[in-house]
């Protein structure tokens, strides 16, 4: 239910019907006055007629909320109307206190038992006074200055004044056009109707004051509109004089508008004196006179500013002035108009930063506290943005014209900020402290545009960053919400401002990268300023403050990879991208230490990972990771990587323990395969055979060897486990399967050494791997084992050994390859008497030492595997060797082959007992 001092309901107007309205009166009027004057003003005619309607609803809503009995209003904030039941006695009904009192319970009927409850749940929501959608309260901001003058006051006065002036507007040029009556009639009838309705107000100023003030606004549109008819388009009056009357009428606005303390009379004068030409414009292109004209309306503004700090009143002005002039020139501008349209354009520049300055010392500082009073960001920063923007296409084809003319800005608004921040004035400083930033933004922008406008677009990216600055100190969403905007626009402009020819000129020095620089600048400083009110943003704006710097540093990588690509030979280039990347990231090491900001901690490990995926992948494409330059850029990133895992090592964050998770095991990783990769690649130019290939196996196995070592140095003291048990099985793997693959493929050939059997290198690289292999295995703790043992316990030795099989009867077909010439393919190897008959021994000869083995430890699982080894060769001999049994070859097999398993059947003829479980615990 309503509390006392709470606000009733009112209807809500529909943003679909102003939509709607507003279409159809600017299609009417942009018909009728047949110019885009008619589409703008026909537009807000049909607004503030759908405002009208929802203004007298809310009256009749307050209407009945005052009138309505204590009950009717509890339940009419409830959501229920109660219903009359003449057969109930109104006396049996309890009395309330108050409108605050509790409702009673009614529990006599089946109705009201289950109406209670609905009630209950409905009355904490309030959905009456439920607050506006986002999309609302942003479409409202912009409106708050229209809606708060047609919702104050007279609302029918003022919509009737507005239709007049429309009317007087719509008649005159009806009269000109079939020409009713002498055109001298014309204007002093419009002149006097003008004068009357300035009079009329003036006189009920004491009686009426609101009504008045519309009336004097009317007057004075008309005078507008009368004088600037008969001056510039029919020539009835001297245009020296037409001038001077116009100054007279802005003079007499702004004493009648600061006298009667009188906003909106000075916004209907004003906006009356600025859509006077536009409404009787008959396509000329004389910009003189009608700059001019504005011109002394602009005086009027800042005459009125020097009484009165009106923030709506400067935005019409500023709306109407520059909005009209960028009309002007897109669609009837010249270059021969340039020195008078560029004049006027410095001209409304400079008194519009006055009117910011006298808005600003009309500010108290003892009786406002907050900052909103202090400064209108808007204006500040949007001024010079709409200024040079406009400035821009007017001169851009000069030589040197923008590099001169941000310098211009940049001094001007330096002399500015020097001046104002060396006064005492207290509402004065943050206008100083804004321009100030100014003149850095524009004495920077001089440097990049000598050389070519691309940066142009940056610097809308620093505007906005400086409005979003802005809008913190003042606690403007619709501010920070605009520069953020502004932001990306500029990023847009930037992209689109590129071209093949755009970096030509000197390194660093160039459009291209100072205005990426700034672009990056803009997103880091936005981001640092929203974390530093992070608690006073809006909950669906927060996010902003990890996006600005991503968006920053995304930049940044884009620039600085851009300007090597262009500046660097194509020899060094790919090794100085891995160094930019390193630097970055020692870069965002010491600004998150400075500025204690972990995020950036965060958007480093991105960048490692990043610059890890980008490089390898471009190894492939240059042929080896050490090309380019790479020799110095990867250990430079490698080396930048680890750096940053341990200054985030001790740092509290669960974000980035978790990536740290994963970006130890990334950079292990990548160093092993680059170090491998480049010594294979090096070898390869200097050695043939086997050489340039054991790196890819003796590289990962050192690294696994240095995981398994007792920890005494960081990373492996803080983090052994992972370095043992994560990044030591991967290693583990790969070293097995180079075991396996090399034993496939290759000959071992060792020149320009002899081959040796057993004590060639490839051989000796893999007992070596073996054994690292299997000294990291036993170094593991009980629970790694157990995570890394299949579900079955005997599949992981016996696992081993066929490897081991495998491996050495790789190296017996080896040695048979190189000491009798057996061919190495496939065929030949399975077709050679020499070759089946040799494993049929060999593998008989390792079967009938596992079983001796067994049988001297007492250990069943390897006399067990023994035996299965020797029946495997027996089935090899007759379905393979039996082929050849002919050859002396399938003889010593068969011969050999039985006698070891005589001797195996002699010596260990049973497999030893099982050991009980009391034996397995010991």
């Amino acid at each position: 239910m309503t509390s006392p001092g709470k606000q009733p309901d009112f209807p809500k107007p529909s943003t679909g019907a102003a939509w709607a309205a507003g279409l159809v009166a600017a299609w009417l009027c942009a018909a009728l006055l047949e110019n885009l004057g008619g589409l703008l003003i026909g537009g807000l005619l049909g607004y503030l007629l759908v405002q009208n309607r929802y203004l007298k609803q809310a009256v009749a809503a307050l209407r009945d909320q005052s009138t309505a009995t204590p009950d009717n209003a509890s339940a009419a904030v409830s959501g229920d109307t109660p219903a009359f039941d003449p057969q109930k006695s109104t006396a049996a009904r309890p009395k309330r206190s108050s409108l605050s009192a509790p409702l009673p319970e009614v529990v006599s009927t089946p109705h009201a038992a289950a109406a209670a409850p609905r009630e209950i749940r409905r009355e904490p929501a309030q959905e009456g006074t439920a607050l506006p959608t986002a999309a609302r309260r942003y479409i409202a901001q912009g409106v708050a200055a229209v809606r708060q003058w047609m919702s104050s006051g007279n609302p029918m006065a003022r919509i009737g004044i507005v239709v007049m002036f429309f009317g007087g507007a719509f008649l005159a040029k009806y009269s000109a056009d079939h020409g009713l009556f002498p055109i001298e009639l014309r204007f002093i009838a419009l002149a006097l109707g003008a004068l009357a309705l300035l009079a009329l107000g003036w006189r009920l100023r004491d009686q009426r004051a609101t009504f008045s003030q519309i009336l004097q606004g009317g007057g004075i549109a008309g005078l507008y509109l009368t004088v600037f008819a008969a001056g510039r388009l029919f020539s009835l009056l001297p245009l020296g004089l037409a001038l001077t009357v116009l100054v007279l009428i802005a003079i007499s606005a702004a004493i009648l508008a600061v006298g009667q303390h009188s906003l909106s009379l000075a916004v209907i004068g004003t906006a009356g004196g600025f859509l006077a030409p536009v409404l009787v414009s008959t396509g000329s292109s004389n910009h003189i006179a009608l700059f001019s004209y504005y011109t002394i309306l602009n005086l009027g503004i800042f005459a009125v500013a020097w009484f009165r700090a009106w923030r709506v009143l400067n935005w019409v002005g500023f709306l109407f002035t520059f909005g009209i002039t960028g009309a002007f020139r897109a669609s009837a501008y010249t270059r021969e108009q340039l020195v008078g349209t560029d004049f006027f354009l410095l001209l409304f520049f400079l008194l519009y930063i006055g009117v910011s300055i006298l808005f600003s010392l009309r500010q108290d500082a003892k009786t406002q506290r907050d900052l909103k009073g202090y400064l209108s960001g808007s204006l500040v920063f949007g001024l010079p943005v709409v200024v040079f923007t406009l400035h821009v296409s007017l001169v851009h084809h000069i030589e040197f014209a923008l590099a001169f003319s941000a310098l211009g800005f940049g001094l001007l608004y330096a002399a500015l900020a020097w001046g104002i921040l060396n006064r005492a004035q207290a509402s004065l400083k943050l206008l100083g402290e804004a321009f100030a930033a100014l003149a850095v933004i524009f004495g920077s922008l001089a440097i990049p545009l000598a050389f070519d406008g691309q940066t142009t677009a940056a610097m809308w990216a620093i505007e906005g960053a400086g409005l979003l600055w802005i809008g913190l100190r003042q606690q403007r969403l619709s501010a920070r919400i605009f520069g953020t905007l502004l932001q990306l626009a500029g990023g847009g402009g930037y992209l689109l401002g590129l071209t093949p020819h755009a970096q030509d000129g000197m390194a660093l020095l160039n459009s291209v990268f100072i205005g990426g620089a700034m672009l990056t600048v803009a997103g880091f400083v936005s981001g640092h300023l929203l974390r530093g009110q992070a608690t006073s943003l809006h909950p669906r704006e927060r996010w902003l403050i990890a996006a600005l710097p991503v968006w920053g540093i995304l930049w940044w990588l884009f620039t600085g990879l851009s300007e090597i690509d262009h500046r660097i030979t194509y020899q060094l280039d790919y090794g100085t991208s891995l160094i930019f990347l390193a630097v970055s990231v020692i870069g965002l090491l010491l600004i998150a230490e400075k500025l204690h900001w972990p995020f950036l901690d965060r958007i480093a490990v991105c960048i490692v990972g990043m610059g890890l995926a980008l490089g390898l992948a471009a190894a492939g494409d240059i042929g080896s990771p050490g090309r380019e330059l790479g020799l110095l850029g990867w250990p430079t990133l490698v080396a930048s990587g680890f750096l940053l895992l341990y200054i985030t090592d001790p740092i509290d964050d669960a974000w980035i323990q978790r990536a740290s998770l994963l970006l130890h095991p990334a950079l292990t990783w990548s160093a092993v395969l680059v170090v491998s990769w480049e010594l294979a690649f090096q070898i390869q130019g200097h050695l043939n055979g086997i050489w340039p290939v054991l790196p890819w196996g003796l590289v990962p196995a050192g690294v696994l060897w240095l995981c398994s070592r007792k920890p005494r140095h960081w990373p492996f003291t803080r983090h052994a486990a992972r370095y043992r048990y994560v990044i030591g099985a991967v290693l583990g793997v790969a070293v097995l399967l180079w075991m396996v693959l090399v034993s496939l493929s290759q000959t071992g050939n060792p020149e320009p050494l002899t081959y040796l059997p057993v004590l060639n290198p490839l051989d000796v690289s893999l007992g070596l791997c073996a054994l690292l292999v299997t000294g990291w295995w036993l170094r593991l703790d009980r629970e790694e084992r157990a995570k890394l043992t299949p579900a079955d316990p005997r599949l992981l030795p016996g696992g081993a050994a066929l490897l081991a099989l495998f491996c050495l009867s790789a190296a017996l077909i080896r040695a048979l390859h190189h000491g009798f010439d057996v061919p190495w393919t496939g065929y030949a190897i399975s077709h050679s008497f020499l070759v089946q008959s040799s494993l049929s021994i060999f593998w008989s000869l390792l079967g009938l030492g596992a079983i001796l083995l067994a049988g001297r430890r007492g250990v069943r699982e390897i006399w067990l595997g023994g035996a299965a080894l020797m029946v495997v060769v027996v089935i090899k001999l007759f379905l393979v060797d039996l082929a050849g049994s002919g050859t002396l070859a399938r003889i010593v097999s068969f011969l050999s082959v039985g006698a070891l398993l005589l001797l195996a059947g002699y010596l260990s003829p049973l497999p030893p007992a099982a050991a009980t479980p009391q034996e397995n615990n010991q």
